[in-house]
């Protein structure tokens, strides 16, 4: 039985609202606490990532580079790196949920001259002509849907699946089907699905294509990054591999909510791997997820009300921010001011 009324409620639970929700009960261990969403737990685009805990990507680096400068660039990849460290710190990160810490290279025609990114000859794959790889030592990867049932088996919170949910800010409370609960702080991250809920158009929708491959006897440990291409790949410890990406091959149909397969990326897809690895690939499964994107590629927050945060639009970057910025949310909404370590190009305009 739900009760009527919680001290806390966080709208979604992808990595996004479980990190809300982990804080939360860390910095009221008593209060009671409730995490929605209109998907089934393990449904969300959050269990359906490859799960990187993206910090060393070049292309991510790069854009902010070049829409916002150095220093800006620098400062989203450190709080990157504070994300995966407090998801150490908090006993997360182990082998109960196939964590790999073994870096990541970023292959690019690009020359990088960054002191974060170390270029090596041999990253594991077949590079064409003019190709560079760079290596980032503290880039790490998890198995996703292991690290949500961790959280939320740690958090001892409510549960609830309500795929109708309203929000009277004025009395502070949601409706859910016939039912009202009232609130004392509300968390919106429900990332693609904010504008659903919040008439404020700052987050799209956008499709993730994804294929695991059977068991392939080669074996490298750190994730990869094809910067031109936009294809991730990494290989799990029994030999699998996942491999993501090219949503730019048809970008108006990947602008959707619909989960299906795009069989025309799916095929590139495959056939990258084959040219990458220099052997086929057996496709296993293939899936995609329902990723919030901002319009510069980062995180939004923002404070609706006294009682009504959010944190959305990670941008295919959820695993490698969502943990650090929920810390950070939850400090605002405790104690009324945002903290300064949150940058100020994550807040809306």
């Amino acid at each position: 039985m739900i009760p009527k009324v919680y001290k806390s409620i966080v709208l979604g639970s992808g990595i996004s609202g479980l990190s809300l929700a982990w804080w939360c009960r860390k910095s009221k261990p008593r209060d009671s606490l409730l995490v929605i969403d209109n998907k089934k737990f393990l449904e969300g685009a959050s269990a359906k990532s490859a799960g990187f805990l993206t910090v060393g990507s070049l292309n991510f680096y790069n854009s902010n580079l070049e829409s916002k400068g150095t220093y800006a660039a620098n400062e989203i990849l450190d709080f990157c790196q504070e994300n995966h460290e407090l998801l150490h710190k908090e006993g997360l990160l182990s082998e109960d949920v196939s964590y790999r810490y073994a870096g990541s290279y970023s292959i690019t025609s690009k020359s990088i001259d960054s002191p974060h990114y170390q270029q090596v000859s041999d990253p594991g794959v077949l590079l064409k002509d003019g190709e560079k790889s760079y290596f980032y030592a503290l880039d790490g990867s998890v198995c996703a849907p292991q690290l949500l049932k961790k959280i939320k088996q740690l958090l001892q919170a409510d549960m609830l699946f309500e795929t109708s949910v309203k929000i009277d800010l004025k009395n502070s409370t949601l409706s859910l089907g016939e039912s009202t609960i009232s609130f004392k702080r509300l968390f919106i991250a429900n990332n693609a699905w904010f504008n659903t809920l919040v008439q404020t158009p700052i987050i799209q929708p956008v499709r993730a294509q994804i294929f695991r491959s059977k068991p392939l006897t080669r074996q490298w440990d750190a994730n990869l990054y094809f910067s031109e291409d936009l294809v991730y790949m990494r290989q799990e410890s029994d030999g699998r591999v996942l491999v993501g990406g090219q949503r730019m091959l048809d970008p108006d149909q990947e602008e959707t909510f619909d989960e299906g397969t795009n069989n025309k990326i799916q095929k590139a897809l495959v056939e990258f791997a084959k040219e990458r690895l220099g052997t086929p690939l057996e496709v296993e499964q293939a899936w995609s997820g329902i990723m919030g994107f901002s319009k510069d590629r980062v995180p939004k927050v923002g404070k609706i009300n006294d009682n009504v945060y959010y944190q959305v639009g990670f941008s295919a970057h959820g695993m490698g921010m969502a943990f650090h910025l929920a810390k950070l949310v939850s400090q605002w909404a405790l104690k009324g001011q945002p903290p300064k370590e949150i940058p100020p190009y994550f807040f809306t305009k």
